[in-house]
């Protein structure tokens, strides 16, 4: 086993999913932003054309009014498109394709309903999940007491490489994460029986707890983030669907 990593090389980890970053160990991940152009912008008439609009208009104004009068007949009312009976029909057919009673199309993962795929409960959450920047794959082992999620791209679903494990055999939570501007992916593990993060390594096992503890404040804020993320999930997992997360795993 590799011997464990200088407090410099633990001072480098990044927090974001796959972005590079210059702080160690943050629990901020970098937030997907979108741009957008202008729209043509519009010209206004010249006064002059203006004035030869509104003369044009003014002249066959009355003209046109007569028009439609004569085509109604006297005192025949004007047709309104938002009439009633209009408004009621195109309901009406509306509801006719959807089928009565059923719902507006959610978009995908927002059902809370998992779905079986090779022998696991699998669902994928684009939207509402418990992070801003990222939606959530969750696959869930019962045969192991397995929970695992892991952060994606909602918009491609593509999988980032972070992940959260819960593992209810050893009752822990391992947060999963890689540092782009490193090279390097670190596990944390939480004990869901405190809520208190315990153990910091390197993915390939190396042992950085008591060098990451020994840089104090660096310490609390990877302990802060880990813990805080249990908690977040936990708590998201329970209200989405209906379940703790160990009642998902081992029922």
């Amino acid at each position: 086993m590799a011997s464990p990593s200088t407090p410099a090389s633990a001072a480098s980890v990044s927090s974001t999913p796959s972005h590079a970053s210059s702080s160690a160990v943050t629990e901020e991940d970098d937030d997907f932003t979108t741009s957008g152009g202008k729209g043509n912008e519009y010209s206004p008439q010249t006064s002059a054309h203006k004035t030869q609009d509104k003369g044009h208009d003014s002249s066959q104004t009355s003209a046109h009014k007569a028009t439609k009068k004569s085509h109604r007949g006297a005192g025949a009312p004007a047709t309104k498109s938002g009439s009633p009976s209009h408004t009621s029909a195109h309901k009406a057919t509306k509801k006719s394709h959807r089928g009565a009673g059923a719902p507006a199309t959610k978009r995908h993962g927002s059902s809370g309903k998992f779905v079986e795929k090779g022998g696991k409960l699998t669902d994928t959450v684009t939207t509402g999940s418990p992070f801003a920047d990222a939606g959530l794959a969750i696959s869930i082992d019962r045969s192991a007491h397995k929970v695992v999620l892991t952060k994606i791209d909602p918009s491609t679903e593509k999988p980032f490489k972070d992940h959260y494990t819960y593992d209810f055999n050893s009752n822990t939570m391992i947060k999963h994460k890689y540092s782009d501007a490193m090279g390097q992916e670190y596990n944390f593990t939480v004990d869901l029986a405190s809520g208190k993060m315990t153990k910091a390594a390197k993915n390939d096992g190396t042992d950085i707890t008591e060098t990451l503890k020994s840089m104090g404040s660096r310490w609390d804020m990877v302990k802060q983030g880990a813990e805080g993320d249990n908690k977040t999930i936990a708590s998201w997992f329970k209200q989405h669907y209906g379940q703790t997360l160990k009642e998902a795993a081992t029922k």
